[in-house]
C-alpha cells in the first residue's frame, strides 16, 4: 500500500510510504510559475505562481499505476491569517482553487482520502506552533525523510510527511 500525506499550499509537499518497498518519497508541490502583463512598481513585469494540477495529476497516476492501493490525508484548506492579519482574497482564492484540484485529481483517480483541519492533527501528533520545532519532530518520526528537511523553508514537508504518518496510524487502526 502508498500512504500519501499532503500540504497542498504552494510551498507544500507530497510525502508518500510505500509499505511494500519500505521506500518514502518526497516531493514539493507541483507549480508554476509565469510573468503577468501587470507591471510592478519598479517597471518589472509581476510573476505569478500557480498549482500544476497536471503535474500533480501525473505524480498520482504514477503511485496507482505502481501499486493499486493508494490512501492519502490531507490538510484542509482555510483562510489563513498572519500575525493577526487576514490573508489576501485573492491569495485565499487561489490556495482554495489549488485545494480544490487536489481534491479533484485524488476524487477523479478514485483514490480514497481524508481530509483534517490543521490544529486536529497538530494536536493529535503534538507537533510545536515554531517551524523548526516541527521540522525536528518530522526527522525524528521519518528517520527516511530527513534529509530532505534541512531548512526551515522545508516546513511543507515536514507537514507532509506527519501527515503520511496519521494516514499510516489511520489505516492500522482500521486493520487495513
Amino acid at each position: 500500500m502508498i500512504h500519501i500525506g499532503i500540504d497542498p499550499g504552494f510551498t507544500g509537499a507530497i510525502v508518500s510510504y510505500d509499505t511494500t518497498h519500505d521506500e518514502w518519497r518526497v516531493m514539493d508541490m507541483p507549480i508554476e510559475q509565469f510573468t503577468t502583463t501587470t507591471r510592478l512598481p519598479s517597471g518589472r513585469l509581476k510573476i505569478r505562481t500557480d498549482f500544476d494540477v497536471y503535474r500533480f495529476a501525473h505524480i498520482i497516476q504514477g503511485y496507482i499505476d505502481e501499486l493499486d492501493l493508494v490512501s492519502a490525508t490531507i490538510e484542509r484548506a482555510q483562510p489563513m491569517s498572519k500575525n493577526g492579519a487576514a490573508q489576501g482574497v485573492s491569495s485565499t482564492g487561489r490556495y482554495m482553487e489549488a485545494y480544490g484540484m487536489v481534491l479533484g485529481v485524488l476524487s477523479a483517480l478514485a483514490v480514497p482520502y481524508n481530509t483534517i483541519p490543521a490544529r486536529t492533527w497538530k494536536q493529535q501528533m503534538a507537533v510545536p506552533a515554531d517551524k523548526a520545532e516541527a521540522l525536528a519532530l518530522a526527522s525524528d518520526l521519518i528517520p527516511g525523510i530527513r534529509p530532505m528537511l534541512t531548512h526551515v523553508k522545508d516546513h511543507g514537508r515536514a507537514e507532509a510527511g506527519l501527515l503520511c504518518l496519521l494516514n499510516m496510524q489511520n489505516h492500522s487502526e482500521k486493520g487495513m
